[in-house]
């Protein structure tokens, strides 16, 4: 068996800078959106195999993020975790350069409300859609045109492009523009599909050229009557690991691939409501969070 370390999941993840775009750029916000810290929401942890250091599950990224268990303060540290995550209250995390934490303190009070605000449903103001396409023939049109609209074809025609390049981080927000697209050039709604890790384990997608770890993975699920067969049928649109559409199965299969490390490990799935952002039941209706990460993420590569 392979043996896998904290240290080659740590070489492994692709480091984004702090100051790549002013998020005013995007759109304004009653608070900006932090680069010197992140506001996140611990979901749960789990110690790292060689035991130094505990592996962190935050619902704002896929990526398993380390802290080390020598690091100044960190009983704190922890206590502090363990006491928010129980209450589900946002914390700021500071990262480094190799993506470990090396900080957390709590948040402040119009920080806690604006975070709410990720948590609220909504609204009735979307024109009717179709929940199914008539055909096969409309699942192959739509995907073709959602993969041109990646960031690193040059063909997008959209207000920020798709970074399917980027595979580390922001399939909460690729997801969330391709269901924006979905309903606004075609009229139709579809479903989100979230992959979550097996909690002794974790999540591994070989990208061709580099080895990609999560604790989750989400991509947008469409119904569709298949005419020929004569029956409802379900397909993920994920341009960041597949060239075509593909069923749960075979989008899940690929998230434990065994040529990225043997202990690699597919856990369960869950079909949510397209307005679902992220685990935990966040929401983006405004689209704000969704285009600042795109906008983020555009122009870096997976395996650089």
């Amino acid at each position: 068996m392979k043996q896998f370390t904290l240290l080659s999941l740590i070489t492994l993840f692709i480091i984004t800078g702090c100051n790549r775009i002013n998020p005013d750029a995007v759109m304004q916000e009653t608070l900006p959106m932090q680069t010197d810290y992140k506001l996140m929401t611990l979901a749960y942890y789990t110690d790292a195999p060689d035991n130094d250091a505990i592996w962190l599950r935050f619902y704002e990224t896929p990526r398993i993020i380390p802290f080390k268990k020598n690091a100044e303060g960190y009983e704190a540290m922890k206590a502090l975790l363990d006491v928010n995550s129980k209450n589900n209250i946002p914390l700021r995390v500071t990262l480094n350069t190799d993506f470990q934490m090396t900080a957390v303190h709590v948040a402040s009070d119009i920080e806690k409300k604006e975070f709410e605000k990720r948590y609220q449903p909504e609204g009735s103001t979307r024109t009717e859609l179709q929940p199914v396409l008539p055909d096969v023939e409309d699942l192959h049109i739509i995907f073709d045109y959602m993969r041109d609209q990646g960031c690193a074809t040059g063909l997008s025609e959209l207000d920020y492009c798709i970074p399917f390049q980027y595979v580390v981080d922001g399939c909460y927000a690729r997801a969330h523009k391709m269901r924006q697209v979905l309903a606004d050039k075609y009229g139709f709604d579809c479903q989100k599909v979230f992959s979550y890790e097996d909690p002794s384990a974790f999540l591994a997608v070989n990208t061709g050229e580099c080895c990609v770890y999560w604790w989750y993975h989400v991509a947008p699920l469409v119904t569709v009557w298949n005419v020929q067969k004569q029956r409802i049928e379900k397909y993920v649109m994920d341009p960041s690991m597949f060239d075509t559409w593909v069923t749960i199965e075979q989008w899940t299969g690929a998230q434990e691939d065994p040529t990225c490390s043997d202990v690699a490990e597919f856990g369960y799935s869950e079909i949510t409501p397209s307005a679902i952002y992220s685990p935990g039941g966040g929401t983006d209706p405004s689209y704000y969070y969704t285009n600042w990460t795109l906008s983020y993420y555009a122009d870096l590569e997976t395996c650089d």
